[in-house]
């Protein structure tokens, strides 16, 4: 049976956005992943990730969207950018949030609309677009074990390389209002995208 990467993320607004396509403008690696024109690489936080069967993408999709549209709009705190060196030695920079009440349960809501029993049996092909890497496929794999619930640390991958600029949003306060679902592509970022939706809880 087919399988397509899936990825549940959060949408930043549109100033917070404009500072990520900045600092991953900044680092040496853009072949890597690019938030410039051009590029469907946009910038996110993941809070779900899973290997889903496709026939049963139309269901799940509107299950997403029933159990995850009630929640409201959420306020994170940009906490800090952290790097750190991957399995290939690359280093991976990071744009990390303070977590919450609030997004924890949203985290966990998401994360169980996929059994962990999805995210097995299944390849390179699941993926968008060209360049998928073992470890890839790997992280997707070990999501829900590793990844998630209690190890879950919300952040906006920014980028591969080294010579990330300063930014100023340290500490600062954004609000997120969307969501979207997309498929996923190399270095487990998004890469096509499937469906956007609000959060339109109080």
């Amino acid at each position: 049976m087919s399988k397509t990467a899936l990825d549940i993320v959060l949408l930043p607004p549109s100033d917070l956005w404009a500072e990520c396509v900045r600092l991953n403008a900044s680092l040496s690696n853009q072949e890597a992943i690019s938030f410039g024109k051009g590029s469907k690489q946009v910038p996110h936080i993941t809070l779900s990730m899973a290997a889903a069967n496709d026939t049963g993408i139309p269901n799940q999709i509107g299950e997403i969207i029933a159990q995850l549209s009630a929640f409201p709009p959420l306020r994170l705190v940009v906490k800090g950018v952290e790097s750190h060196t991957n399995s290939d030695g690359e280093t991976i920079n990071w744009l990390t949030f303070e977590s919450n009440p609030m997004l924890k349960m949203l985290h966990a809501k998401a994360v169980g609309i996929f059994p962990d029993s999805e995210n097995e049996n299944f390849g390179a092909s699941a993926f968008a677009g060209e360049g998928i890497r073992d470890a890839d496929i790997a992280y997707l794999r070990q999501f829900q074990e590793y990844h998630a619930i209690d190890n879950y640390q919300p952040h906006i991958t920014l980028g591969v390389g080294t010579g990330i600029a300063a930014t100023d949003w340290i500490s600062k306060t954004a609000w997120f209002t969307d969501i979207a679902i997309y498929q996923l592509g190399k270095y487990c970022t998004c890469m096509e995208e499937i469906h956007t939706f609000g959060l339109e809880g109080s």
